[in-house]
């Protein structure tokens, strides 16, 4: 039984998510897994705290059953009941008595966990560990340990607790990690770009580049360090790579977003392709899994790519690792997860060592305590000799590889019956209408370019995982290959030819790849098992900069054009003003003030000039100077204006006018400045209910009619 240690506790909770985590309390007390729980209470925090995938950033890690470990800031424990099952020992320390608690209702039946709440600073802890763990922690440090130099004083408070020879195992984002630029908010703010901007007034978490978190472990005496780096990040990841790794073509797979802010300025897959070409992936991963030998280190076999399948049934959650030896020789491991995935590992030992097609043969490995040894094999698989031929727009040696394939497996199959009950409880029962159709038994389904190495003497299958004793049709095998493969590279491989044209050349019709479809998704969710955190993905919003930008031109003109009065000139040259006579222009208000100018050029024949500055809204203005020259205070009095309390003209008629008598310059222009304020309509509405019963002659203005409509005003007199 589990030990919840309450000895350090100082009555604060110093860290939560919230009242949510009341909720998950609720759910592990009812053994609820997380497609248990109900719809309307699911958010992102249980698929953090509860998804099994969580464990994936350690379970790949060769631990002993010896080994005794520190975990530091445990919390609902995500990674603590991996680290029960693979270590001696574990000590789960904890600030929150809350998450402490649903830790512990987790995990409370192992016999090999402690859980202290509090503090780990006011703690007396020995020098006694293999390993001290810090899942998500370190960035936290500044909040809570006190210094000029909180990263270094806490890093080095681990160390004192490993024993000579141990390690210090840190999971940390990447501050500069790739999808911070493509528009993920950083991961403990919800602020975009923070991390990129230095963490710019923020004094609470700090997360480092690969040279800044280099630079302080050397600084506290640490030489020895291995960078893993978990895809897509630490928090849910699917594979671990390092730096033997990371460039190679299959870093960079499509995954599932469950963050709610995510946003997508450009294409990640591009930018991922662009980094390892150029060999620097390993500076913009997004997150790090980072190994610290504190002291001398033992020399050991190490991890160099794991593949995790935990979002399966659990009895087909396995993991897959290339390993370097201490010789420098390299091997494969694949391994079951838990328990109920062991016999599907012996399952594939056997399997495996099948063989009926001398052109394209599966790896046999050796099965041994568990787990099941693989030669690895030096050679280029098919998906990276293809992908270097679409680089250089090879199509047609690429038709020609996936063709070859096809005639392979259409070289060894016969024409047959397939879909039987065995066949129907792996794909389903969706059938294109053909009672007969080339099929192999035993069939491969993992015939992807992935698996297949290019020997001179041959093909060979290196992953024997999904071998059946079923007749499974060839083109159906043939399809997966280039599902995969496109899903993988569209991007790379769309422009150079369709999928769909190298289907037709397969002699893969649309209504057989309808079909196919339906085949894939029942064996992937139904048989293999549906992805628990399927319902929990959110969308990735994608954001246009050039249309943004172009909305906010247009929201700029718009605010722009809403100071644009327009306003006419209106001439007189002996017969009256008429509505042909005159000059458009626009009164430009800048902080209540405005310069108009016309340029006239008939000035010989005008009498008398008419400024009509705005129809159809209330008005307040005072033109102060024409020409340059100031009115000397003698205003000019508008047609059709009243005087506010403050004297000031105001236009409540709808129709604006001054009649103008200067002194015309010579050069035929017309300068008006002047202050200016148009009135939004309540205001003009409000205006006119206080004047109502003192200005008869509105009330057939357009205005009053207005106003009665809106009914602001009654019809309190004969009309």
């Amino acid at each position: 039984m589990a030990d919840l240690n309450l000895k350090y506790y100082t009555q604060i909770d110093h860290y939560s998510d919230g009242d949510v985590e009341e909720d998950i309390l609720e759910f592990v007390q009812n053994g609820w897994s997380l497609t248990d729980i109900p719809k309307d209470r699911r958010s992102y925090a249980c698929a953090y705290h509860l998804a099994q995938m969580r464990e994936n950033i350690i379970t790949w890690y060769p631990m002993k059953k010896t080994d005794k470990v520190l975990e530091i800031g445990s919390g609902c424990g995500g990674v603590t009941g991996a680290l029960c099952e693979m270590a001696g020992s574990v000590t789960s320390v904890e600030l929150s008595k809350r998450r402490a608690t649903i830790n512990y209702e987790r995990h409370k039946s192992y016999d090999n966990l402690e859980i202290l709440v509090g503090n780990f600073n006011d703690m007396q802890l020995k020098p006694e560990y293999d390993y001290v763990i810090l899942i998500g922690v370190f960035e936290y440090a500044m909040s809570f340990t006190k210094g000029k130099t909180p990263y270094h004083d806490f890093l080095q408070k681990m160390m004192s607790y490993v024993k000579p020879g141990g390690k210090i195992l840190m999971a940390i984002e990447n501050r500069l990690g790739e999808k911070y630029f493509a528009g993920a908010y950083e991961d403990h703010t919800d602020t975009f770009f923070l991390g990129l901007n230095q963490y710019e007034g923020n004094d609470q978490v700090r997360t480092f580049s690969k040279k800044e978190l280099t630079d302080l472990f050397h600084e506290c005496g640490i030489q020895d360090i291995t960078y893993y780096y978990p895809y897509p990040d630490y928090k849910f990841p699917s594979e671990i790579y390092t730096d033997a790794t990371i460039n190679s073509s299959s870093f960079g797979r499509e995954y599932m977003n469950l963050y709610q802010k995510r946003c997508s300025l450009f294409s990640e897959e591009q930018l991922i392709d662009a980094l390892k070409n150029e060999n620097i992936m390993d500076r913009f991963a997004n997150s790090f899994f980072v190994e610290a030998v504190v002291g001398q280190g033992q020399k050991e076999d190490k991890v160099l790519y794991a593949k995790l399948n935990s979002l399966r049934k659990p009895e087909f959650r396995i993991a897959t690792m290339i390993y370097q030896g201490v010789d420098e020789e390299k091997y494969v491991i694949k391994k079951p997860l838990n328990v109920a995935s062991v016999p599907h590992v012996e399952k594939i030992a056997t399997k495996s060592r099948m063989n009926t097609m001398e052109e394209l043969i599966n790896l046999p490995g050796k099965y041994k305590d568990g787990v099941i040894r693989y030669e690895f094999l030096k050679d280029s698989n098919l998906d990276s000799i293809i992908c270097a031929l679409a680089q250089k727009e090879k199509k047609n040696e690429i038709v020609k590889i996936i063709t070859e394939i096809r005639d392979i497996l259409k070289n060894h199959s016969n024409e047959v019956p397939y879909q039987t009950e065995d066949f129907e409880k792996i794909f389903g029962t969706a059938t294109s209408g053909k009672e007969k159709d080339f099929a192999v038994c035993p069939a491969n389904i993992d015939c992807i370019c992935d698996n297949i190495i290019c020997r001179e003497d041959g093909y060979v299958l290196i992953d024997g995982e999904w071998i059946f004793d079923v007749a499974v049709p060839i083109n159906f095998i043939v399809w997966r290959l280039v599902n995969e493969l496109y899903t993988q590279h569209k991007n790379l491989l769309t422009p150079l030819i369709q999928r769909e044209e190298v289907y037709d050349i397969l002699g893969i019709t649309r209504e057989d790849g309808e079909v196919y479809v339906q085949w894939a998704k029942h064996f992937a969710e139904e048989y293999v098992g549906r992805n628990p955190l399927a319902e929990y993905g959110a969308e990735i919003r994608k954001l246009n900069l050039q249309e943004l930008l172009n909305t906010a031109d247009r929201e700029k003109a718009l605010e722009e054009s809403k100071k644009k009065i327009p306003c006419m000139l209106f001439f007189d040259t002996g017969d009256g003003f008429s509505e042909n006579d005159g000059y458009h222009q626009f009164i430009c208000e800048e902080n209540g003030e405005f310069t108009v100018t016309f340029e006239i050029d008939k000035y010989a024949s005008i009498k008398n000039l008419r400024f009509d500055p705005l129809e159809g809204r209330g008005l307040k203005m005072q033109i102060l100077k024409i020409n340059g020259k100031d009115l000397e205070g003698s205003e000019i009095l508008g047609n059709n204006a009243e005087f506010e309390k403050n004297g000031k003209q105001i236009f409540i008629s709808g129709d604006p006018q001054y009649y103008l008598e200067p002194e015309l310059p010579e050069n035929g222009v017309l300068e008006i400045h002047g202050r200016i304020k148009v009135m939004p309509e309540e205001e003009t509405f409000a205006y006119y209910r206080r004047i109502l019963g003192e200005l008869d002659y509105i009330k057939n203005s357009r205005q009053y009619r207005l106003l009665r409509k809106a009914k602001l005003i009654k019809n309190k007199r004969k009309e």
